[in-house]
């Protein structure tokens, strides 16, 4: 269970990472912000693997490509979040997105060839229905906003995808590397040149870049130990964690039915985890 420990980490500093950004993209812009990310996991990479050598691999032409595609999954799944959000409100659009940890499962069984179990399977439907309580996706209708929603779900099924498949054979700091230097550089023709360096806003930065490096390199690290289908349906737990972020921070109550979806998601999560990743059992000698 450590591998999804680790995961459920690092879906709440992703969580946290969300939270702090919110001033960041008034002042940044969110290709910017995206790009200052990336730019500081490869600062921190070197450091790493001065202290570490061994976290570092060179990628077989196979893997450079799985990294290139990586990237630029990563880079998909914003902009479609960005242009969905801009016809959608943010409950309808976070409905259609969390759809990724049932497509992550579904997309283990396809291209892994990961065994999931019936048991498995209900628990993962489990959470999403648990999301679907809180959010209804049916709000949206059918729109190239709802599309770009749903087409950002996928996109975050295919990067846990390509992380879990790159993780079998590349030291995970080095996928997590990999993506960075590959969006970092995409992102290139979208930046808007704006000051980097607010005064005000330095203390958010620094901590925005420490949750959302510290959350990828938890969850690569996570994919990298252990299959795409005991982990993905933790991301469901996203949503729970935002909303005890927004009790604790802003006060806001939760209900009595958002507590019994929130109750649900965690279970499934924790419940999938549990069933996949438990140790086998030793066969007793008497």
């Amino acid at each position: 269970m450590s591998s999804a420990w680790m995961f459920l980490f690092g879906v709440l500093l992703t969580t946290a990472a969300g939270a702090v950004s919110v001033p960041l993209v008034a002042t940044y812009g969110p290709a910017d912000l995206a790009w200052i990310r990336f730019v500081s996991t490869l600062l921190i990479f070197p450091v790493i693997v001065r202290l570490r050598p061994q976290v570092f691999a060179c990628p077989s032409t196979r893997q450079f490509v799985g990294l290139g595609l990586l990237g630029v999954v990563s880079l998909l799944g914003l902009f479609l979040m960005l242009y969905a959000l801009q016809g959608l409100a943010l409950a309808t659009t976070t409905g259609i997105f969390f759809c990724y940890p049932f497509l992550a499962v579904a997309m283990a069984a396809i291209f892994l060839r990961e065994e999931i179990g019936l048991l498995v399977w209900t628990l993962t439907i489990l959470g999403l229905m648990g999301v679907f309580l809180l959010f209804d996706p049916q709000a949206a209708g059918y729109s190239l906003f709802s599309l770009a929603a749903l087409g950002s779900g996928i996109a975050v099924a295919v990067r846990m995808l390509l992380t879990r498949a790159l993780g079998l054979g590349l030291p995970p700091m080095t996928t997590a590397a990999g993506e960075a230097l590959v969006a970092a550089i995409l992102l290139l023709p979208f930046l808007s040149l704006t000051p980097m360096l607010s005064g005000q806003m330095l203390g958010h930065l620094a901590l925005y870049l420490l949750f959302a490096n510290g959350s990828r390199f938890m969850i690569v690290i996570a994919l990298a130990k252990a299959d795409l289908a005991a982990l993905a349906p933790l991301g469901y737990s996203e949503v729970v964690f935002a909303a005890a972020i927004q009790w604790l921070v802003l006060g806001q109550s939760i209900s009595p039915f958002e507590a019994a979806a929130f109750t649900a998601i965690l279970a499934a999560g924790l419940g999938v985890a549990q069933i996949r990743c438990r140790p086998p059992r030793v066969p007793s000698k008497d």
